[in-house]
């Protein structure tokens, strides 16, 4: 499950809310990040990978989410 959040979520595969729910560990380091991909807010998702460096970092899941950050744009492209 370390693992494979963050490689969906760069394929472009989000998360649930209920995935979420169930698995509250999971929750506290990716939920605002699917949320900032949806929403395609770049504040959202640079303020929360800044919050995040250090423990994304120990999990080995730093470049992955830093990849995702092009999925905000294209949403927010998208949106425009």
């Amino acid at each position: 499950m370390n693992y494979l959040i963050p490689v969906r979520i760069l394929r472009g595969v989000l998360p649930s809310k209920k995935m979420f729910t169930i698995y509250p560990v999971l929750a506290k380091y990716y939920e605002d990040f699917t949320i900032a991909i949806r929403q395609g807010d770049l504040f959202l998702f640079d303020s929360t990978f800044s919050k995040l460096q250090r423990p994304l970092i120990a999990r080995g899941t730093w470049l992955t989410i830093e990849r995702a950050r092009s999925l905000v744009i294209r949403t927010l492209f998208r949106k425009m």
